[in-house]
């Protein structure tokens, strides 16, 4: 009676006796019941059970929310295996669910189903399972409550946040979105309210807030879905890649039958989250604790709306890549990312001489008709700007110089339209279900960003307000920023330390897809995904963050913008380079959806790029295939 329980373990406290001769039981009996007196048990009831002659045993621990459970195993009896004193072969086996049955053709097959069939007699909950395999059957030993949660190697990736954070992020949005983590995966538990509320969807490696990429396979596999319609999506790839599980589809079909009618009416959630940005900004906070809750709950709704309309979109872009056509369907469409880009064409067209000179100085030119449709432009975009997802970072109408250096540039980008094929109109209404939610989307981020610049303009008021400059403020985590309200302000050492760790990671490339204890993916992605078709040769213009300023050496021949990951501001970069090569993306990330209406050649998901390629190296783009080389030419 002093054994496990649900909230502590007595695991090993007490004697068990192994391979005990028929003569030795009344001593070893009398011996495990004596091992009572340590913990202050009142009952003394021994168990005595027949020995299995294991070939191989050890330990299980099977628990809600993860698709696979985790064991430890070694040849024979386990006794050295749980006591720690050896080192077990760790095995990741996929759970059965209820009534799933597998082709037996080993014991990890054995122990799958043993472990089925704990789940149902004792409910899928958190379990410690000992167990034991002599060959033909696997026997369960010992279940008790997992008292501590295991960390499990899951694996995470930078895809989309590479390509709407900086990299690194501000130490302050970094804690931002770290705060929400625990709300963020709320979205998909609203279809499956089995998945688990203990792992995170975000967590931070090296200052950089990363997506928990097993979670979100994790719930693919849980529902029979390819894990494809995740990788394929956001970019990057998972460690082993999972197909479609029709027995499993069928099990889950409520699961996925919610899941569809909220992809039917995603537009209208979106919306829902929308008005609740809007009625969030309606009024200046009061207080910086106010301005940083209101971050928190920015960030989530914005993430939930994009991840509803992204959801949506998933599976008829899926199809589409796979027949070939989302490229050409692609480009013939206009979101509110590139229509804000190509109205700067009427612009331009309207600028004379002197106005073209004031822009090469990177001052809007003070003609009555230029300043008419430049204050009109920034009056409706804005409040856009280059990773406008980071709260720290200024907006066009706050540093237009990314915009103006476009103008100056004079080079519109009007590309024509693929011909019509037989495939691509046969997949018009598969791209009828794709296009909606995608330009929904691209919408939905420009109104979410009203909601951020907003705030953005209460932190850095409230800041000035108390004396922190807009570049300390940003240095601070979002409970140090809650405190300015209480007076406490931040020292120099601690600023400076901050500073220093954040340009220290800033120095160090993070991977794309990484395992939280460092080891290597065996299926590290699909390579290079092919966006827009062509194929382009020319000099490599390497860039981290967006700009406008390509080195006066690549004046001549056609420039390929080789970047992390892009999205809508990367606009003005866009304007200058004749081809983009992305390291991480893929179908649905905003740049992708981007590059495809712009028109420019263009691959993404190509890991490796910027270590292969320096500023000025030859390169060919060839966006048919997906793939950037180095030039021979």
């Amino acid at each position: 009676d002093a054994e496990d329980g649900s909230t502590s373990s007595m695991a090993g406290h007490f004697d068990t006796r192994l391979r005990v001769d028929p003569a030795d039981v009344p001593t070893a009996i009398d011996q495990v019941r004596a091992s009572g007196d340590r913990h202050d048990a009142v009952r003394r009831d021994v168990l005595v059970m027949k020995m299995i002659d294991a070939s191989v045993a050890g330990v299980a621990f099977s628990e809600p929310g993860y698709a696979d459970d985790l064991v430890e195993s070694t040849t024979g009896t386990a006794e050295g295996l749980v006591s720690g004193e050896v080192a077990g072969t760790r095995h990741r086996v996929p759970r059965l669910a209820p009534g799933e049955s597998v082709t037996v053709t080993g014991w990890l097959d054995r122990l799958a189903v043993l472990l089925r069939d704990v789940r149902a007699e004792f409910g899928d909950a958190a379990w410690d399972i000992e167990w034991a395999d002599d060959g033909e059957r696997c026997y369960l030993l010992q279940i008790r409550p997992v008292t501590s949660p295991t960390r499990r190697d899951d694996w995470f990736t930078m895809a989309n946040h590479r390509e709407i954070l900086p990299d690194p992020p501000s130490p302050f949005m970094t804690s931002v979105i770290a705060e929400g983590s625990g709300e963020l995966f709320d979205y998909y538990r609203r279809f499956d309210p089995t998945l688990s509320e203990d792992r995170l969807f975000i967590e931070v490696f090296d200052q950089r807030p990363m997506i928990n990429l097993s979670l979100m396979t994790d719930f693919m596999r849980s529902l029979g879905l390819p894990t494809r319609l995740v990788t394929d999506s956001i970019g990057g790839g998972a460690e082993t890649e999972h197909g479609l599980a029709p027995r499993r589809i069928m099990r889950r079909l409520p699961a996925l039958l919610r899941l569809a009618w909220a992809q039917a009416t995603s537009g209208r959630y979106a919306r829902r989250r929308l008005s609740e940005l809007h009625q969030l900004t309606t009024t200046t906070a009061a207080s910086m604790t106010e301005a940083v809750d209101r971050a928190c709950v920015a960030y989530v709704a914005t993430v939930h709306g994009m991840t509803a309309l992204n959801t949506a979109a998933a599976a008829p872009t899926g199809l589409l890549r796979s027949l070939g056509t989302l490229g050409a369907h692609g480009a013939r469409q206009e979101t509110e990312a590139t229509v804000m880009f190509r109205q700067l064409d009427a612009i331009r067209a309207s600028l004379s001489d002197e106005d073209r000179a004031q822009l090469r100085s990177r001052r809007p030119p003070s003609s009555d008709r230029f300043q008419r449709m430049w204050k009109a432009w920034l009056a409706r975009y804005g409040h856009r700007g280059p990773y406008e997802s980071d709260l720290s970072r200024p907006r066009y109408i706050e540093d237009p110089g990314p915009i103006l250096d476009v103008l100056a540039a004079g080079r519109p980008f009007h590309p024509a339209p693929p011909p019509w094929t037989v495939r691509q109109m046969v997949t018009l209404p598969v791209w009828w279900l794709a296009r909606r939610p995608m330009a929904q989307r691209e919408r939905f981020r420009s109104r979410a960003m009203r909601a951020f610049l907003s705030i953005r303009r209460d932190l850095l008021r409230l800041g000035a307000e108390r004396g922190v400059p807009a570049d300390d403020l940003w240095l601070l985590e979002a409970p140090e920023v809650r405190r300015l309200d209480e007076g406490w302000r931040p020292d120099r050492d601690l600023l400076g330390d901050r500073s220093a760790r954040l340009a220290d990671a800033a120095s160090r490339a993070i991977p794309d897809l990484i395992s939280r204890f460092g080891s290597q993916p065996s299926a590290p992605g699909s390579g290079g995904i092919g966006l827009v078709a062509g194929v382009i040769e020319g000099r490599a213009w390497v860039l981290d963050e967006p700009s406008t300023n390509p080195p006066a050496d690549l004046d001549s021949g056609p420039i390929v913008l080789v970047a992390p990951s892009v999205d809508a501001g990367w606009l003005p970069t866009f304007s200058l380079v004749d081809g983009v090569a992305v390291e991480m993306g893929g179908d649905l990330s905003h740049g992708s959806i981007i590059l495809r209406e712009v028109g420019l050649p263009a691959i993404t998901n190509q890991a490796g790029l910027r270590d292969r390629f320096q500023t000025g190296d030859p390169i060919r783009l060839d966006g048919t295939v997906g793939s950037a080389d180095a030039s021979t030419r």
